[in-house]
């Protein structure tokens, strides 16, 4: 009798396999390390968003949550054979510290960075309505700007035709080498900027001797999960000449000198494509002599998410 008891004791309990796939609702993309819990057992989501783990049968509460989802509780009644589960997971807004990758190279909080940063916000940027990304750099401090010359607390001074003192980089990316001409602040619109980080003083350690008066660096929207359509058209006037020996001189300096932008902004995104594309159309009576300038300007980005950490893109800027 003793025997038979130990026997049943050593014999093993039946357990059922329960696989499934875990993927973003929307778009279904895998999500990767989602965690899954049946009862006491626990798995996490590989790289294709697949979990497997062995569970006695019965019924069971079921949790699914992964950052930057709605966690999901639902019972599940684990049986021998039975069929692998679909999970979907819903977006959610998540309210985080603010966030910067220009001081350190990588994300990081804003109160840890180790040097001076000035954002920009998606918000702030909308409410300046600005004409090209100079006319938004003039209202952060410490920031002056001379066409499109950047001088960062006067530590780099304008140095025109010799390369800017100051880097510029769009997403990481350089958008001028050491002997170009300027910074060119106009190309990018305000619609696909998510915001502008400025890194107040030297930071040559990190980005080489480009960067001596500081850094700006662009950081530009994800593409909208909804097709994305703004038109804005803006227009304003230069005063004519202050003093009388500059209006003598200049035939029509006394008179006001209209200036305009027409602008045109889409986006949109299908499954792990986005792009964005902008066109804009810029005339300027100038505030000076010979000052007149008209020109066109286009922007183009496409995205590819190759997994859901990570993504290649191609810009175009004309």
């Amino acid at each position: 009798m003793r025997a038979l008891f130990l026997l049943l004791l050593a014999a093993p309990i039946a357990h059922a396999q329960v696989s499934g796939h875990v993927v973003d609702a929307r778009t279904q993309v895998p999500i990767v390390g989602a965690a899954v819990r049946i009862g006491d057992g626990g798995s996490a989501a590989d790289d294709e968003g697949r979990f497997s783990l062995n569970v006695a049968p019965g019924r069971y509460l079921l949790t699914v949550s992964a950052l930057g989802y709605e966690p999901l509780r639902d019972s599940v009644t684990v049986r021998a054979g039975m069929e692998p589960l679909l999970i979907r997971l819903v977006q959610i807004a998540l309210h985080v510290d603010e966030v910067v990758v220009t001081s350190a190279r990588r994300a990081q909080r804003a109160f840890d960075a180790p040097t001076s940063i000035a954002v920009l916000r998606r918000a702030e940027l909308a409410a300046v309505a600005p004409m090209g990304i100079g006319d938004a750099l003039r209202t952060m401090p410490g920031v002056q700007v001379a066409g499109n010359q950047v001088n960062v607390r006067g530590s780099s001074g304008f140095s025109y035709n010799t390369g800017s003192r100051v880097l510029f980089l769009l997403d990481g990316v350089p958008l001028l080498s050491p002997d170009s001409d300027g910074v060119p602040l106009e190309l990018i619109p305000s619609a696909a900027i998510e915001r502008i980080e400025v890194t107040r003083g030297p930071g040559s350690a990190l980005y080489g001797g480009s960067a001596l008066g500081g850094v700006i660096q662009v950081v530009t929207r994800d593409a909208p999960s909804e097709l994305f359509v703004e038109a804005s058209i803006q227009a304003g006037a230069h005063l004519g000449a202050r003093h009388a020996s500059w209006r003598e001189a200049w035939r029509g300096g006394d008179q006001s000198r209209p200036y305009g932008e027409a602008t045109l902004s889409l986006g949109g995104s299908s499954d792990r494509v986005g792009w964005w594309l902008s066109l804009a159309a810029l005339a300027d009576s100038g505030y000076v002599e010979r000052g007149r300038s008209e020109r066109l300007r286009g922007f183009g980005r496409i995205t590819y998410a190759l997994t859901p950490r990570t993504r290649v893109g191609l810009t175009a800027l004309v």
